[in-house]
């Protein structure tokens, strides 16, 4: 199954533990020990395989997968935090090494020098030396089957096969053609993916062994040119 898009979403949240980190020497510190935050990512990556049918229904979920949770930290000098810029390459680049799309880096990057700029002046943190951050990613992956992408792109084909006279078309056979199904049309909104036309309630319509369904006159047309399907290319018999 051909996946065509791929969409990614990502959500994070900023926030100080509940239990801090402890010093080695948990006294106040001296003016001249150096404060810094302790900023520790964690994100989770999830991969989803989507099929979106070309009636327009609802889409399926084929697959999920979570993959295992990805873990970095570092300390940030506090002065860091009194500079955006300052602060800015070095988020960014745990960021990168998580593997986080840069599109969404800024909103993260952000969130944390103002989180970090906070917790700094809380009055419960004054004579630490280390102010614990934690941040979390989820990020999701969405792999995306389009049918209806996939139809217009084999239309597309289709059309480039036939404008082009040396590229081999093949006719179906007279038997092929006739041995066709018809059937009558009992739901609205499909439409002839050759005239484009809406298929109206009670349309006699003829059907390729792919399932696929066009006006009688539209596909025998066709299949006089070219003994491929015009959305799936399903080859049908020739006379060769």
């Amino acid at each position: 199954m051909e996946f065509n898009h791929l969409l990614i979403k990502a959500e994070h949240e900023v926030w100080p533990p509940e239990r801090a980190l402890i010093d080695h020497g948990s006294s106040p510190t001296s003016q001249s020990s150096p404060v810094r935050v302790h900023v520790d990512f964690i994100c989770h990556r999830t991969h989803r395989w989507i099929n979106r049918p070309s009636d327009g229904g609802h889409s399926q979920l084929v697959r999920e997968r979570r993959y295992q949770t990805v873990r970095i930290s570092a300390c940030i000098d506090a002065h860091k935090f009194k500079s955006y810029p300052e602060s800015h390459p070095i988020i960014a680049r745990m960021l990168t090494d998580l593997r986080i799309v840069s599109d969404f880096h800024d909103p993260i990057i952000n969130d944390v020098f103002q989180s970090g700029r906070r917790v700094l002046n809380w009055v419960s943190n004054m004579g630490r030396t280390i102010i614990p951050l934690r941040v979390q990613i989820e990020v999701l992956l969405e792999h995306v089957r389009d049918e209806r992408a996939l139809m217009r792109r084999a239309m597309r084909l289709s059309a480039m096969e036939r404008e082009s006279e040396n590229y081999g078309m093949v006719r179906a056979s007279e038997e092929a053609i006739r041995g066709l199904n018809r059937k009558i049309m009992e739901i609205e909104g499909e439409s002839c993916r050759i005239c484009l036309d809406d298929f109206a309630l009670g349309t006699k319509v003829t059907c390729l062994p792919c399932s696929h369904v066009f006006h009688e006159d539209c596909i025998t047309t066709w299949l006089e040119k070219s003994h491929r399907c015009p959305i799936c290319r399903f080859e049908m018999l020739t006379s060769a």
